[in-house]
């Protein structure tokens, strides 16, 4: 085993007797003379820093510490129902039914590189009804997204959402109305975009 602090003897001199003289050992702190007899010998490490780029993240879901964003799995949740109802009043010519479904989703993943989460929502019903006028329905659907991220190209987020409806009228005629609406945030500034329509046929 190696000495801690140079060579354990100042000389060793051989005569008719062999004297050895032991070095006297340097002062140190009492503080790190009891430091160093608890922890063994194996244990004892130079202190380094880290270098520059060196990240180590806590993560909650055991997964990867160092990879980058994109190749972590994140955690999602994710919810979807659907519901369907149909009344008759016992008679052809009198009937109504409605249906509607919804289904949403949401997800976080983050690493050494940032973080980042997203969401989507999805909706649709409808409704049928004939009665002595004839048959008049709608439908309708409409879905939201929504993404942010954070890392070293700043924070970036984007927004979606559209909607569409539908209606049918007694005479046949149906009307058609749809609308989108967009949303970005990044390096580049903000944009957005929107558009809507109506057709009858």
């Amino acid at each position: 085993m190696e000495p801690l602090v140079g060579a354990p003897f100042d000389e060793i001199i051989v005569e008719s007797n062999l004297n050895v003289r032991k070095k006297p050992e340097p002062a140190r702190r009492k503080t790190r003379d009891a430091i160093w007899a608890i922890i063994p010998e194996r244990t004892r490490k130079k202190r380094q820093f880290q270098p520059y780029n060196y990240y180590n993240s806590f993560n909650p879901y055991n997964i990867n510490r160092y990879a980058p964003l994109n190749n972590i799995p994140s955690n999602s949740v994710s919810n979807s129902n659907a519901n369907a109802q149909s009344l008759s009043f016992g008679n052809p010519n009198y009937s109504s039914s409605a249906s509607q479904a919804n289904a949403n989703s949401n997800s976080f993943g983050y690493g050494p590189n940032g973080f980042g989460s997203g969401s989507a929502l999805a909706q649709a019903q409808g409704f049928q009804s004939v009665g002595p006028l004839g048959s008049f329905g709608a439908t309708s659907a409409n879905s939201q997204t929504q993404n942010l991220q954070s890392g070293y190209n700043g924070f970036q987020s984007a927004s979606g959402l559209s909607n569409s409806q539908t209606y049918t009228l007694p005479n046949g005629q149906q009307i058609n109305l749809a609308l989108t609406n967009s949303f970005t945030s990044g390096l580049n500034g903000q944009a957005n975009g929107q558009s809507n329509s109506i057709s009858v046929t």
